[in-house]
């Protein structure tokens, strides 16, 4: 159950219509859409100086499994073959206060 809902996470994008959640299969598909040379997965930064330490946590955590999983679909695409994934380097928004954040981006890219 755990490994279904990380692997479910979605990050949610602010639209003119309203709010649109993307789980990693959907978002990679929409970048397979596009076929673009290079693409970023998104990240979830909606966090605030009054939430900072359980919501950043689990921002950084939501990040992390959703650019793992972004990983993982792009080289099994057969359209996004020669195209670049830049992965993002987090920090918290609440003014860096989780040290870790840095560290633990960097370490989840490699």
């Amino acid at each position: 159950m755990e490994w279904h809902r990380k692997w479910c996470q979605p990050v949610a994008v602010f639209v003119r219509s309203g709010q649109e959640n993307f789980i990693a299969g959907s978002y990679m598909g929409l970048v397979e859409a596009i076929r673009t040379d290079i693409s970023v997965p998104l990240i979830d930064s909606d966090t605030d100086e009054e939430s900072w330490r359980k919501r950043g946590q689990r921002s950084l955590e939501w990040t992390g499994t959703f650019v793992e999983q972004c990983l993982k679909v792009h080289p099994e695409s057969g359209k996004l073959k020669g195209a670049s994934v830049l992965g993002p380097i987090r920090r918290t928004d609440a003014g860096g206060r989780l040290k870790d954040a840095l560290q633990d981006s960097l370490r989840r890219l490699q």
